[in-house]
């Protein structure tokens, strides 16, 4: 006899056996919804756009909810050209009588939310539907039995974290802004790790923060991040996806489908030789109808490498960001010959202490894919507190 439960009804959120539910959410984070991003208005219209998609997936897909891991705004200030378009996204939902729960993330909270405030503006607030901000608020799913506990962002700080662990309240998802250290990909004082999450009163934890789409499971509880949906740092993947997810009444929940969204082409190049950047203009120019973004590096001794590449594509439209690479003198033995190449790591010691916290944190993020924004901040605040200062906004 087939498994009756394998099949889901596309016609409607949640789908009743004689087992149990179906529930349908998608899960997404790190928006930053702005007007601009490298100098550039278009750049703005990319994000606005590209989150729009993912509005497309949860209506085609007839999701009971969104539930947003924060940073939906990338600014605690927003542009009114920003704030029309969230107006129109919470429009868009309301229409489709579908909520969208959002948390406050590093970038956006404020008090009051920007989207609270978006009643102001004349738009008319619900709790059923629409972009709903939830602080510290536990919510049942309109239509299912799914509940969600929305935390609000309490900053980087694993002993405010361990403060309240014990006190939060027990639901099928718990959604949070905040960074976990095996997705992280580095080992920081202040950032608490997988074991130390509640996940015996959650069976997903969704987060949001770090720019990664990627779960693990903890026992029985899935835990993870939907990553950005448009791109905001070179250094984080450049497929974009939704994150569906088909949630049972009862038991544990399977990883998300993910569902690739539509960006701006973005290539990434190394440039050593002439004849890298001669690949790359030919390259470039059949695509130059896409309006890429560019990035990369290249040795400063090729001629007018940036001249050349915007030669062949839209200033106004295409985004360039090319640097020199450094140069570094090869060293030498005793003989005067070239030992074997080194990495950025291997001179440090020449600029720093070894052992000192500032070698360790310099070391931290030359590492691939970390952080280092987040570890410099931590390092910085971790140093004025020691000093009786107080520590940098986040």
């Amino acid at each position: 006899m087939p498994n009756v439960n394998a099949k889901l009804c596309r016609n409607h959120p949640t789908r009743k056996s004689n087992i149990l539910m179906i529930t349908r959410l998608i899960h997404l984070a790190d928006s930053h919804l702005r007007d601009r991003q490298f100098s550039n208005a278009s750049r703005g219209e990319d994000f606005t756009r590209a989150f729009n998609q993912a509005i497309d997936v949860a209506i085609n897909t007839k999701v009971a909810a969104i539930i947003h891991g924060g940073d939906l705004l990338d600014s605690k200030r927003p542009s009114s050209k920003t704030m029309l378009d969230l107006a129109k996204i919470h429009a868009r939902l309301v229409a489709a009588q579908m909520p969208m729960y959002v948390v406050n993330g590093d970038h956006d909270k404020d008090e009051p939310h920007w989207v609270d405030s978006m009643k102001d503006f004349g738009a008319s607030l619900f709790q059923d539907r629409g972009i709903v901000v939830l602080k510290d608020q536990l919510i049942t799913i309109p239509g299912t039995k799914i509940t969600v506990y929305g935390m609000d962002y309490i900053g980087k700080t694993k002993e405010r974290f361990l403060e309240i662990r014990d006190t939060l309240p027990k639901a099928d998802i718990l959604l949070w802004h905040t960074m976990i250290k095996e997705f992280a990909g580095f080992s920081g004082e202040q950032v608490a790790s997988l074991s130390e999450l509640p996940s015996d009163k959650y069976r997903l934890i969704a987060l949001g923060d770090i720019h990664v789409s990627e779960y693990k499971h903890v026992r029985d509880c899935l835990v993870g991040y939907p990553g950005t949906t448009e791109l905001c740092k070179k250094d984080e993947p450049l497929l974009k996806t939704v994150s569906l997810f088909e949630i049972p009444e009862a038991g544990p929940i399977a990883e998300p489908q993910k569902i690739p969204i539509l960006t701006r082409c973005v290539k990434v190049y190394r440039l050593l030789k002439d004849e890298d950047v001669l690949r790359v203009i030919t390259e470039l120019d059949g695509i130059k109808d896409q309006n890429p973004m560019v990035f990369g590096r290249f040795d400063d001794r090729i001629p007018d490498v940036v001249k050349r590449i915007y030669a062949v594509l839209d200033p106004d439209k295409a985004i360039v960001r090319l640097q020199p690479l450094p140069q570094i003198e090869a060293p030498l033995d005793e003989n005067n010959e070239v030992v074997e190449s080194k990495g950025m790591a291997d001179f440090l010691p020449e600029f720093l202490i070894p052992g000192t916290a500032l070698f360790d944190v310099a070391s931290a993020c030359l590492r691939d894919g970390a952080p280092a924004v987040e570890l410099l901040t931590e390092f910085v605040d971790k140093r004025l507190v020691a000093i009786g200062e107080a520590p940098s906004p986040l």
